[in-house]
């Protein structure tokens, strides 16, 4: 044919070209080695082949000055196909990414997973930013942000925080965990837990703020770990001070108030040892004033046998008060610690008539268990029933 040949001479009504039209085939695909006769439908290729070729080319040529690209798949995304490679856009925005349809921006270091930057969303995984490095644990699930480096993270984070497997913070369900992926708090109570079993948080409904070690609160307050738990609680202008014993993790606490400060600046000890007897019947000498007639008795330190016991270490007020029941003789009350009897200082005496009273009273220094007891001396005066008490009390 002639080469001034019409073009519309070779396409049928459809825009194809015609069966008959080209002969005279060359033996290369390339178009540029063509110089007479015509291409037979053979050599045209369908709409895919097309497309695979057009963007292998482009490829190629956005691999160089990029980087080295060895995947068959187009760095720009074609219909149907794979989208991986160094650029990637299928409305989404990749640089040098795995094959990742669920992410929208993604900004990654050379080797494979270790993640730069990405943001994504609809992701199986649930993340909506994700910053990290040489990642290479999974588990993020339901993170909302995350920043970490090669850590497992932590499920259900709306933002985590890691270095080196170890989380940093979390925050969870309106919690936020540092070191610690917190517990189960309840809503109405939103904390910053610290490590294992410390924790700041405040109940929306009170407004108050408390300060805590071993316990939580999910539908009542319960142990963190098997062990004794503390409370510290601002509310209403007051500091209150709570105490429990050791329990079984995740029980429910029943707490002790062991001190309170009121908006005044009165302060009350509701544990603090502290006991007052008086006692029944004419007391014979070399017998122990017994405790028969308590007054007070705060956490039951003073026996019925009149025996006090200190429950911790410290400074203790003791004294004792009494009057002679008869003219003869004198009357003699001596102090006992742990049995034995103490200086002459700590004594009271009478030698006044009848009816006259005899009076001690001061500080002494106890260990946890000592125990003190007043006793009257051998060979002196009976003591009155009535008009008398034996006192003790834990001042510092």
């Amino acid at each position: 044919m002639s080469k001034s040949r019409n073009i519309a001479d070779l396409l049928d009504s459809s825009g194809d070209v015609k069966s008959g039209a080209l002969d005279n085939v060359p033996a290369s695909d390339d178009a540029s080695s063509l110089t007479t006769g015509t291409i037979p439908i053979a050599r045209i290729a369908d709409d895919a082949v097309v497309a695979d070729k057009l963007a292998n080319s482009i490829n190629t040529d956005i691999a160089t000055g990029v980087t080295a690209n060895t995947t068959a798949n187009a760095a720009l995304a074609k219909a149907g196909g794979t989208t991986t490679g160094d650029i990637r856009m299928n409305n989404k925005l990749s640089f040098n990414a795995a094959a990742r349809s669920d992410t929208q921006v993604y900004l990654r270091n050379t080797v494979v997973d270790d993640k730069a930057f990405y943001i994504e969303g609809d992701e199986t995984t649930a993340h909506t930013a994700h910053f990290y490095n040489n990642v290479s644990g999974s588990g993020r699930t339901g993170s909302v942000v995350s920043i970490h480096q090669d850590g497992a993270g932590a499920a259900g984070s709306a933002l985590l925080v890691d270095s080196d497997g170890d989380t940093t913070a979390v925050f969870t369900g309106g919690n936020v965990g540092i070191g610690v992926t917190p517990e189960s708090w309840n809503t109405v109570g939103p904390a910053l837990q610290v490590g294992a079993v410390a924790a700041l948080y405040s109940y929306s409904g009170s407004g108050d703020m408390n300060l805590g070690a071993n316990y939580y609160y999910n539908s009542g307050e319960k142990y963190i770990t098997s062990n004794y738990a503390c409370r510290y609680r601002q509310v209403n202008g007051t500091h209150e001070f709570k105490v429990a014993p050791s329990g079984t993790a995740d029980s429910a606490i029943s707490w002790t108030d062991a001190m309170k400060i009121d908006n005044n600046g009165y302060i009350t000890k509701p544990c603090q040892p502290i006991a007052t007897s008086a006692w029944t019947g004419t007391r014979a000498a070399n017998t122990i004033v017994p405790a028969s007639n308590m007054l007070i008795n705060t956490g039951s330190h003073l026996a019925s046998n009149g025996r006090f016991t200190a429950p911790i270490a410290g400074t203790y007020w003791y004294s004792f008060t009494g009057m002679k029941a008869s003219a003869t003789s004198n009357l003699k009350v001596e102090i006992h610690k742990n049995g034995s009897t103490m200086s002459d200082a700590y004594v009271a005496y009478t030698n006044d008539p009848t009816y006259s009273r005899a009076t001690s009273f001061g500080y002494v220094a106890l260990a946890a268990n000592d125990y003190l007891e007043f006793k009257l001396a051998s060979g002196h005066a009976t003591m009155h029933p009535s008009y008398g008490t034996i006192n003790f009390a834990l001042v510092a």
